[in-house]
């Protein structure tokens, strides 16, 4: 809980300082750039499904919802959005998308191609809150709405990319991809690293293979520009706070990208610190 309220301060203060700075710029004639912000998401469990439904409500009133199939120039001064869903739970099916088609958001889900109508082996707590979930089922992805809805890859086991070899990255890059492909007769060429883990041979064999967009769980904002490739995302969940969703959506979380490299240079200051200490004595 402290930490939620210090991540929602530090939210709050940021948001207030850009908008200062945003209508600087508009009283002096020039135009702020656009905010577009990805969200991400994994389940949407039946007793969230109203909570889920009143954000996307806020999404609609406060955002222009983009999906992540196509290319869209932004607007200046205009706030984006785009929704997405990793692993691809049946929760996600039956709560989520029927609130998203409703309201007309477009929507990407990725899945994780070698665990169809199974649960999630990679969660080994029994209490976590994943570990009940399904993920759908090869008939059920093939009977998605793909007007409104796009599918990505999301690997074959979900695995950490970054600690695997060039073969094994690319087994899970494009195995995950032909199978999606096979199943629903079209190019699949978005595709969301597993647990937010990436290197620059992840994204080199990424390309090579054909995927055209990538996605992390960076807090940070999108552009859409055509030499963009890999593209940050926000956690959402359906218990945030409604002010905490607001703030999201607005793009008031990215000083935590800051942060989060902060804490980590910091980290690696000290390492660095005790590893010549030791040498030394």
């Amino acid at each position: 809980m402290l930490t939620r309220l210090i991540k929602l301060s530090g939210s709050i203060i940021f948001f207030a300082f850009c908008w200062i700075f945003r209508m600087f710029k508009i009283v002096v004639g020039k135009n702020p750039h656009a905010i577009f912000v990805i969200l991400y998401y994994h389940t949407v469990k039946s007793h969230q499904k109203q909570a889920f439904a009143k954000q996307m409500d806020y999404l609609v009133r406060w955002t222009q919802p983009l999906g992540m199939e196509s290319s869209f120039s932004l607007e200046n001064r205009k706030y984006y959005t785009a929704v997405t869903f990793d692993d691809g739970y049946q929760s996600v099916l039956g709560n989520a998308l029927p609130e998203l088609l409703k309201r007309k958001i477009p929507s990407t889900i990725f899945i994780v191609t070698g665990l169809f109508g199974n649960s999630p082996s990679w969660v080994l707590d029994s209490n976590h809150p994943f570990s009940i979930e399904k993920i759908m089922t090869k008939d059920q992805l093939i009977h998605l709405n793909q007007e409104s809805i796009t599918v990505g890859s999301h690997s074959v086991s979900h695995p950490d990319l970054s600690k695997l070899n060039g073969d094994q990255i690319k087994t899970e890059l494009l195995q995950s991809k032909s199978t999606l492909e096979a199943l629903l007769k079209k190019k699949v060429e978005l595709m969301s690293f597993p647990h937010g883990k990436y290197n620059p041979l992840v994204i080199q064999i990424a390309k090579e293979i054909g995927y055209t967009r990538v996605f992390s769980i960076s807090p940070t904002l999108s552009t859409m520009n055509e030499e963009d490739f890999v593209y940050g995302r926000f956690n959402a969940e359906p218990t945030d706070w409604p002010i905490e969703f607001v703030l999201k959506i607005h793009g008031a979380y990215r000083w935590l990208y800051f942060a989060f490299k902060f804490k980590g240079y910091i980290k690696s200051m000290f390492h660095l610190r005790k590893n010549i200490f030791h040498i030394s004595f």
